[in-house]
C-alpha cells in the first residue's frame, strides 16, 4: 500500500434493520398498519399512493389533526378506518356521535371510566400524567432505582381493580409480584430494547402489548415476542419541548450536539459526530458537548444553533433530541436515511441529510450556509404533534387502550389473521437452574462493582465459581462473566483459564442468549474490552431471524475472550503471542474495536514496520474514532518514517478540529496524553491560525486542570 494513500477514514455504522428491510417485511401499507408499525405504514402508503392509509398512519404517528382533516376529504374504502377516526376524535376530545364513529369500538373508547395502574421508575416518572381528566382514574407507583416493589395485591388493596396496567421501563425484580396474574392487559413502554434484551425478556414475553417509538424497534420485537408490538413515533416522556422559534437569523452557532456524544456503547453515534467535528473549516462554529446540560443551558444552546446533529441508531422514529431541535426551530442534520424525516418534513421541519461514505466535499459549505427548505411555518404543526403535558401523557394512555381494543375486536385492514407471527421461542420466566445461576452471578458482580471491598460479596462469588465449575462446566455466560470478574480482582491465571475454556465451548456450550446477560461494568468505559453495541445488535438480529442459538453473538463473546488472552500476553511482554490472539479476535469479530486498539499498540511495541503499524492504527481509529487521541503520536512517527508530511499534517488537523470542538463535561473521560501535545507541537505553525490558537488554549486549559 502506498504510504501516501494512508489517510484517516472513519467507518460509519449502518443502522439495523435498514428501512428497506422493515418495509419489505410488510406485504402492504395495510399490513403494516395491522402490525402496529405506523411509520412503516406511512412510508408504504406514500410510496404506493394510498392517501386513506397514509392519513390513518399519520394519525397513529401522532399528527391527529391533519390526519382527521385529510380523512374528511377522502372517500373511505376501508371499514377499519372508522375505528381510527373515532380514536383520533377521542384524543382531541371531540364529539364521537358522528356516523363514522358509531360502531362498537367507538362506543367503548368514548364512554365510561378507565381505571389504570401506572408503574414507573425515577427516570420514566414523567409518563404518569398530572391533572387527569375525569374519564381516567389512575393509581400510580414510582419506584426508585433499587427499590423493591410491593406485590400486585398490596398495590391494589382497598381500590377498585384496574382495567389495565402500564409499566414504563420496569423489569425483573422491580416488577410487582403477581402483576401478570390479575387477569387484565399488561402493557409495556420500552426503549433501547436490544441493550437490555436479557433483563427484559421474561417480562416482555408475557406482555399483552409492547409500545415502542421506532420501526427499527418494532421489526425485531415483533419477531421475538408473542404479544402485540405497536409504535408511537411522536411520544416522549423524558423532556418538555423547548418553545418553538422559526427564526434562524440570530443563531450564531453553526452546529451543536449534546448528551452522550462519544461512548463505546453507541459507536455509530461516535463515528458520525467525529466526522462532523473533524470537518475542515476554521471559521465553522461546531460545538459538541459530551455530557448532559442543565435544562435551561440546553434550551439556550438549542435557541442559538442553526444545525443540530442527530444520530439515531434505530430507524423509523424520532429521537428526543430530534423533537427538541424541530420544536426549537433549528435544522436537523443526520446521516442519510435515518429517523422519521418524511414525517417531520411534512410538518414543516428542516432536515439536512449527509451521505458520509464518503463525506461530501461540500459538507463545510452545507454547515456554514444550510439551505432551508422553505417550510418555516411549522410551529402550529409541531405543537399539534408534540402537545404539552398532561395532554401528551393522556394521548399515550388512549393510544395504549386503543391498541388493546384493536386486539379484542380483531379490527384489521387486511382481513382475519391466518398466519401466526414468526416469533422466537421464549422460555417461561423462572425456567432453568442455569439461567438462575447466571442471574445470581450478574447480580453479585453488580454488587461487587458498587462495593468492591465487601468481603461477603466476594465470598459468595467465590462459592459460585466452585459451583459453576461443578454443575455448569460448559456454560458460556458463566465462564465469560466469572472470567471477567476474576480478571478485575487480579486473579488473572484463573481468569485466563476461563477465557480459554470459553474459546473452546462458545459455539455449542450452555447458553440461553435471550435470557442470560453478559452486560457488566468492571472496567473503565474507555478501557472496556467487550463491544456491547455490536453484541446486543447481533443478539437482536439473531433472535429476530429465528437463530435462537445466537451464533453471531456467541462469536463476539469468543472474540472478547481472545482479547483478554491477548492482553494477558502483552502484559507478560509476549508480544507475538498477543498479536496472534488479537488477530484471532478480529477474525471472529471484524468490528471488535477494543481488539483492534490493543493490536495496534502491540505492533508498535514490537517495532513492526511503519506501514504495518500505521495500517493497524487507522484500522483501530476507523472502528472507533476517539482512539485517535491516544494514537496520534504513534501515527505521526509512522508518517514521518514514511516521509509522508502531507499525511502527518492531515491527521494532525483532523485531531485538532476534533479536540477543539468537543467539550467534555468531565475531561477525565477523555484524557489527552502528554506525548500527544508534544507530537503536534511541530505542526501548529502549519494549521489555520484560529485552529492553532484554540489548540494552544485547550492545552493550557488542560494543564491548569491537571494542576488543580
Amino acid at each position: 500500500m502506498n504510504a501516501l494513500k494512508r489517510r484517516l477514514k472513519i467507518d460509519q455504522v449502518p443502522p439495523w434493520p435498514k428501512m428497506e428491510t422493515v418495509l419489505d417485511s410488510h406485504a402492504s401499507a395495510a399490513a403494516a398498519l395491522d402490525s402496529g408499525d405506523y411509520f412503516g405504514a406511512f412510508e408504504l402508503a406514500r410510496r404506493d399512493g394510498e392517501p386513506e392509509l397514509q392519513a390513518v398512519a399519520l394519525l397513529m404517528c401522532g399528527w391527529i389533526e391533519k390526519a382527521l382533516s385529510e380523512l374528511e376529504n377522502i372517500q373511505i374504502q376501508h371499514p377499519a378506518t372508522a375505528h381510527y377516526q373515532a380514536f383520533g376524535r377521542w384524543c382531541l376530545g371531540r364529539d364521537l356521535a358522528e356516523p363514522e364513529g358509531g360502531d362498537e369500538l367507538a362506543a367503548m373508547i368514548g364512554g365510561g371510566e378507565f381505571r389504570l395502574l401506572l408503574i414507573a421508575g425515577a427516570h420514566t416518572r414523567r409518563g404518569i400524567p398530572e391533572n387527569v381528566p375525569g374519564q381516567f382514574i389512575i393509581h400510580s407507583l414510582v419506584l426508585e432505582r433499587d427499590e423493591k416493589a410491593p406485590t400486585a395485591t398490596e398495590i391494589i388493596a382497598g381500590v377498585a381493580p384496574p382495567d389495565a396496567v402500564i409499566l414504563f421501563d420496569i423489569y425483573g425484580p422491580r416488577v410487582p409480584e403477581g402483576i401478570f396474574d390479575l387477569g387484565i392487559p399488561v402493557i409495556y413502554w420500552t426503549y433501547d430494547f436490544d441493550f437490555h434484551l436479557p433483563s427484559q425478556h421474561d417480562d416482555l414475553v408475557r406482555a399483552d402489548l409492547i409500545m415502542c417509538a421506532m420501526s427499527g424497534e418494532h421489526f425485531p420485537m415483533d419477531r421475538i415476542y408473542p404479544g402485540r408490538v405497536a409504535t408511537y413515533p411522536a411520544h416522549d416522556i423524558y423532556t418538555d419541548r423547548a418553545g418553538f422559534s422559526a427564526s434562524l437569523e440570530k443563531r450564531e452557532i453553526d452546529l451543536v450536539h449534546t448528551g452522550n456524544s462519544f461512548t463505546p456503547m453507541m459507536r455509530g453515534k461516535s463515528q458520525f459526530l467525529f466526522e462532523l467535528a473533524a470537518i475542515d473549516g476554521d471559521d465553522l462554529d461546531i460545538r459538541i458537548y459530551h455530557g448532559f446540560m442543565e435544562t435551561e443551558d440546553y434550551r439556550a444552546i438549542m435557541a442559538q444553533t442553526r444545525l443540530s446533529a442527530i444520530y439515531e441508531r434505530l430507524i423509523g422514529g424520532m429521537q428526543t433530541r430530534a423533537m427538541d431541535a424541530a420544536c426549537a426551530g433549528g435544522i436537523i442534520l443526520s446521516p442519510q436515511g435515518m429517523g422519521a424525516s418524511s414525517f417531520l418534513r411534512l410538518a414543516g421541519a428542516d432536515i439536512q441529510e449527509l451521505d458520509l461514505d464518503p463525506l461530501p466535499a461540500d459538507a463545510p459549505g452545507r454547515i456554514r450556509n444550510p439551505a432551508e427548505d422553505g417550510f418555516r411555518n411549522s410551529g402550529k404543526n409541531l405543537q399539534q404533534i408534540f402537545p404539552p403535558s398532561p395532554e401528551r401523557e393522556i394521548r399515550f394512555l388512549k393510544h395504549c387502550l386503543f391498541q388493546i381494543a384493536l386486539l379484542n375486536q380483531g379490527t384489521r385492514f387486511t382481513g382475519p389473521e391466518t398466519v401466526a407471527k414468526p416469533i422466537s421461542t421464549g422460555k417461561p420466566a423462572g425456567d432453568g437452574e442455569h439461567t438462575e445461576a447466571c442471574r445470581t452471578v450478574i447480580g453479585l458482580i453488580h454488587a461487587f462493582t458498587a462495593k468492591p471491598l465487601d468481603g461477603g460479596i466476594r465470598a459468595e462469588l467465590d462459592a459460585l465459581i466452585n459451583t459453576a465449575d461443578e454443575k455448569f462446566e460448559t456454560s458460556v455466560p458463566l465462564n465469560f462473566n466469572l472470567g471477567r470478574y476474576l480478571w478485575a480482582t487480579s486473579d488473572k491465571a484463573a481468569a485466563i483459564q476461563k477465557f480459554r475454556h470459553v474459546c473452546q465451548i462458545y459455539g455449542s456450550g450452555l447458553f440461553d442468549p435471550a435470557r442470560d446477560d453478559i452486560r457488566i461494568h468492571l472496567m473503565p468505559v474507555r478501557s472496556e474490552l467487550t463491544p456491547y453495541e455490536a453484541y446486543f445488535n447481533s443478539l437482536a438480529r439473531d433472535l429476530a431471524f429465528g437463530n435462537d442459538d445466537a451464533p453471531e453473538a456467541r462469536s463476539i463473546i469468543a472474540a472478547t475472550a481472545k482479547c483478554y488472552i491477548g492482553l494477558d500476553y502483552l502484559q507478560e511482554n509476549r508480544l507475538d503471542a498477543g498479536i496472534e490472539a488479537l488477530t484471532q479476535a478480529l477474525d471472529l469479530c471484524p468490528v471488535h474495536f477494543p481488539a483492534a486498539r490493543l493490536c495496534a499498540k502491540a505492533l508498535y511495541a514490537a517495532d513492526r514496520p511503519a506501514e504495518i503499524i500505521l495500517d493497524a492504527v487507522y484500522t483501530a481509529t476507523a472502528l472507533y474514532a476517539p482512539y485517535l487521541t491516544e494514537f496520534l503520536s504513534i501515527a505521526l512517527r509512522c508518517h514521518e518514517k514514511l516521509d509522508d508530511a502531507d499525511g502527518a499534517l492531515s491527521i494532525v488537523k483532523s485531531w485538532c478540529y476534533f479536540a477543539s470542538r468537543v467539550q467534555w463535561m468531565n475531561p477525565g473521560e477523555h484524557p489527552i496524553p502528554g506525548n500527544t501535545w508534544q507530537a503536534i507541537e511541530p505542526y501548529l505553525g502549519q494549521l489555520p491560525p484560529g485552529l492553532a490558537q484554540k489548540i494552544t488554549d485547550l492545552r493550557d486549559e488542560r494543564a491548569h486542570e491537571e494542576e488543580d
